[in-house]
Parts: structure tokens; C-alpha cells; sequence
């Protein structure tokens, strides 16, 4: 009986496409192994601080070659906008410089036109002016001539600019000048020389200035009835009548001391020495009544302080006080006379209770 026998070459080829996929798969599994290797040690060559800053801290090669990709594009994103940005602000500082220059333009244009305006009103000004200056003279000259022809005293010029009065037209009436005006003469006018009319211009029997005979009349009389002189050359005392009266406890509204009130202490009711002192009372002087005083422009009040300096404690006696009115007229009181009476007592020595208690305005 015959035996089966098995191929030798099955027997050869089998093992050896085993041994073949073996050696395949430890292959493959050992490229993978380089592959992970190579991709950790790449990213271990940049810090963590690096990573954390990329946000590629834990990805792979793959996810951190995505981000940088995608960062690279926003960074040409941003440098496209920053290009635009830049030619739109190199268009607008075009646009910017040409208004500038246009504005120059425009001023430089229009401070011409203001000086060549001021020119040419000037130019014309002068014209008028010479032509009026040229037509004037003309009209002394030619006023000039007929005044010296015209011995009847009959003519005028016509059309002359001179203003009647001067003495030009021969003082006679003429016919009516150019602009429609005829001068005539007063009939209180009387010639510089009675005996010869034709002497010269006229005059007016009284004079219009301040000084003439009318005037010096009434300022002699003015002055008389102020100083109240009488026939003999004398003052004259008349009465007074007190038409306004600054009784005690008078108020004084903005008044300023014009020197310090330097109290001394009195000695069996005396001060020897005592110290001056003036007050200026401007225009706001009450009365005890609240009446403002018409027509005073200020007073000036002078007396004697008494009291205790040390301790801040002064008392003034009014002696005088002077009153300047609105119309410049001055008035003490009480009169200086009257304080020379009283001058006595003042050299030996000040009362307490002394000073000005009263004041009548005349």
C-alpha cells in the first residue's frame, strides 16, 4: 500500500512568509516608537513659558503646527489692516496739506484785496480832498479879486465856500450865493469906524465872549452877594439862617480817619496835650434822622481824641468841620472866628465833655 508524502517546498516557504510578517510587524511598531520619540523631543526645545504663551501647552506636533499656522495668518491680517491704515492717513495728510496751502492762499488773497481796498479809498480820498482844497483856493483867490473891484459894497460871491461874516463880502447884501444862503447884517451892528462905513467889517454892539461888559457886571455882583460886603468895602455879618442842622448822634457813613486817634487819659477832667485827629466824610453823611444832606460832596472834620490808648479806648471832640458842596463852595463851621474865641481853653488844656455837640448849615 502506498504512503502519502507532503511537499517539501510547502514545508520551506510557510516558515519563511512567517518569519517575513514577523519581521513586518516589528518594523512597523518600531518606526511609530522613532515617530513619538522625534515629537517629544521637538517640543521639549521650547519653554514652558513659551508653550503657555502659544497655547500649545500639551498638543502635539500636529495641534501646534495648526496654531502657529492660524497665527501667522492673523499676523497678515493685522499687517494688511496696518498697511490700509497707513495709505489712508497718507491720503489724508495729503488732502490735509493741500487745504493748508489753499487756507494760505485764501488769506494771503484776501489781505491783498483788504490793502489794495485801503488803496484805492485813500487814492480816492485825496482826490476829494485836493480837488475840494483846489476849488477852495480857487474861491479865496477869485473872492479875493472881487472884493478889491467891488467898491459899491452891492456884490457877493456866488458859489464860494467862504463863510459869510468874514468881512469878505464888503459887508453889503449881494445877491443869493450858490448854495441858496444870503447873509444880512444886524441892524445892532455898527462899523469898526463910525466916520467911514466902508472901513472894515462890522461889529455887534455887544460882545459875546465871557468877558465883556455885561459879564464883569454880573461876577462883581455874584461876588459881593457871596462875601456879603457892604457900601463901606466891609463884611458884612449878616445872620445865617441854618437850613440844615447835624444834631448829636449823627451817623457817618463811609468815613476813613486820616490820621490815628491817639487817646490820652484825662487829669481832673483835662487832657494837656492832647492829640489831633481829622475825619474825611464822603458823600453818604446821614443825620440822625437818615436825610441825606443835598449838594455836599464830602466834609473834612478836625478835633481833639481823648481817653486810654492802652486799652483802645478813644473819644474825639469835633472841633471844625469843613463842607465842600457840589458847585465848589466851602464852608467851616463853626466860622474861624469863632474858634479863635475858644483857641484859649484849647492851649490849657481840653475839657472831656468839650467839642462841636451841634452844626448849622447856612
Amino acid at each position: 500500500m502506498a504512503t502519502l508524502r507532503s511537499n517539501t517546498l510547502v514545508k520551506i516557504i510557510i516558515p519563511v512568509v512567517a518569519l517575513g510578517a514577523v519581521a513586518i510587524g516589528i518594523r512597523a511598531c518600531s518606526d511609530k516608537r522613532v515617530q513619538q520619540e522625534a515629537a517629544v523631543t521637538t517640543l521639549p526645545t521650547l519653554t514652558p513659558e513659551q508653550l503657555r504663551e502659544l497655547g500649545v501647552e500639551g498638543d502635539t506636533a500636529q495641534d501646534t503646527l495648526n496654531t502657529l499656522v492660524g497665527k501667522l495668518g492673523e499676523i497678515q491680517r493685522q499687517q494688511g489692516d496696518i498697511l490700509e491704515e497707513n495709505k489712508q492717513l497718507k491720503e489724508e495728510n495729503k488732502t490735509l496739506q493741500a487745504s493748508t496751502s489753499q487756507v494760505d492762499k485764501r488769506i494771503d488773497e484776501a489781505v491783498s484785496d483788504a490793502q489794495e481796498k485801503t488803496q484805492r479809498a485813500l487814492e480816492t480820498q485825496k482826490k476829494s480832498l485836493t480837488e475840494t482844497f483846489d476849488s477852495m483856493l480857487a474861491g479865496l483867490q477869485g473872492g479875493s479879486a472881487q472884493v478889491q473891484t467891488n467898491t459899491s459894497g452891492t456884490g457877493n460871491m456866488n458859489g464860494s465856500d467862504i463863510p459869510v461874516g468874514l468881512g469878505l463880502d464888503a459887508g453889503g447884501t449881494g445877491q443869493v450865493s450858490g448854495d441858496g444862503y444870503q447873509w444880512v447884517e444886524p441892524q445892532d451892528a455898527v462899523p469898526v469906524d463910525p466916520q467911514n462905513s466902508q472901513s472894515g467889517p462890522p461889529r455887534f454892539a455887544t460882545s459875546f465872549l465871557d468877558d465883556n461888559a455885561l459879564t464883569r457886571q454880573k461876577n462883581e455882583l455874584e461876588r459881593n452877594a457871596n462875601n456879603r460886603q457892604g457900601l463901606n468895602n466891609e463884611q458884612d455879618e449878616g445872620a445865617v439862617d441854618p437850613v440844615y442842622t447835624l444834631p448829636e448822634n449823627s451817623t457817618l457813613v463811609g468815613s476813613t480817619a486820616m490820621t490815628a486817634l491817639l487817646g490820652r487819659i484825662p487829669v481832673n477832667n483835662k487832657v494837656t496835650d492832647p492829640y489831633p485827629f481829622k475825619v474825611m466824610i464822603g458823600r453818604d453823611n446821614l443825620t440822625a434822622n437818615g436825610i441825606e444832606l443835598p449838594d455836599v460832596e464830602g466834609a473834612i472834620v478836625s478835633g481833639t481824641a481823648s481817653g486810654d490808648w492802652t486799652l483802645s479806648c478813644v473819644r474825639g471832640d469835633v472841633k471844625s468841620i469843613t463842607f465842600v458842596f457840589s458847585d465848589g463852595t466851602v464852608r467851616t463851621v463853626p466860622s474861624p472866628s469863632g474858634r479863635t474865641d475858644n483857641s484859649g481853653s484849647d492851649n490849657g488844656g481840653t475839657s472831656g465833655n468839650g467839642g462841636q455837640h451841634w452844626l448849622a448849615l447856612g
